[in-house]
């Protein structure tokens, strides 16, 4: 199976993602220090949870692969291709929290929208309603929580907006410390990578991070990780790989590039992938 544009896949399911940030507001352009003094050897990336610093999020999503239905012989197979695609403003705000209890976030979505074909024919659409534009976003254990303060969101509508690598969760990627020097690896918390897949419950998960090449504008990260676990019930083993751009003079992840490999078993409440 070939991911145009990422590559390829060895599993049955994969997707390929990308999103970039750009800046809204006069205020961005403020560079934001480090809360602790770095030596001039070290190297500090932080992206600070900032409410007056307000971005913008452009992100869209490719999804090729097989979904698998029970049947009486087993399993049925059915091709599936859907693409994604959202436009949002975001606020991030400061927890009195550890881990993905710090996330906290106001997102107003000018899109959000996905469509879908399984086997030939069989096409499904979902869009977020203007009524319902206005998010907030909240960390918890094992996912993020999704509210609107307007409308009572529709399970359609949830499902929709959980959406892979989200661009608040991918910020637990970058290091919880200062680097010594370009060649030094740092592994994201327990949390991160079950998280950016979507994994509602994870029994175990790796991620690795490094520089792949630093100026004293950006730097670029490349990560790769794996997680095993379940999603709605059904066992999963995903491999999550590609790399990042952190702007250092504004201290923002700028651009987001990954692909997402998943093989699903069936299970009672979701198909197999």
């Amino acid at each position: 199976m070939n991911q145009q544009g990422y590559g390829s896949a060895n599993t049955r399911h994969a997707i390929g993602l990308l999103w970039t940030l750009t800046l809204a507001g006069t205020c961005l352009v403020t560079v934001i220090g480090s809360p602790h003094p770095t030596r001039a050897s070290e190297i500090s990336l932080v992206d600070p949870a900032d409410p007056n610093s307000p971005t913008q999020v452009d992100y869209s999503l490719k999804i090729e692969g097989t979904l698998v239905t029970p049947s009486q012989n087993g399993g049925t197979q059915w091709n599936l291709i859907s693409t994604a695609e959202f436009v949002f403003d975001q606020r991030r705000f400061p927890a009195d929290a550890t881990g993905p209890f710090t996330l906290r976030a106001i997102r107003r979505f000018a899109t959000a929208k996905t469509d879908s074909i399984v086997g030939k024919d069989h096409k499904t659409s979902a869009v977020l309603p203007q009524q319902a534009n206005l998010i907030h976003l909240y960390g918890a254990e094992n996912q993020l929580l999704q509210l609107s303060p307007q409308v009572r969101l529709t399970r359609q509508q949830v499902d929709l907006l959980q959406i892979p690598c989200d661009p608040i969760v991918a910020t637990g990627l970058l290091p919880a410390r200062n680097l010594k020097d370009q060649s030094e690896k740092w592994n994201a918390d327990s949390w991160v990578i079950p998280m950016l897949a979507g994994v509602d419950a994870a029994v175990s998960q790796s991620a690795t991070c490094q520089i792949k090449s630093l100026t004293e504008n950006e730097a670029v990260i490349a990560f790769e990780g794996t997680t095993e676990g379940a999603v709605t019930g059904s066992a999963t083993k995903i491999t999550l790989k590609g790399e990042f751009v952190f702007d250092r003079i504004i201290n923002r992840i700028r651009s987001f590039d990954a692909v997402q490999s998943e093989k699903r078993e069936p299970g009672p409440f979701s198909p197999g992938l």
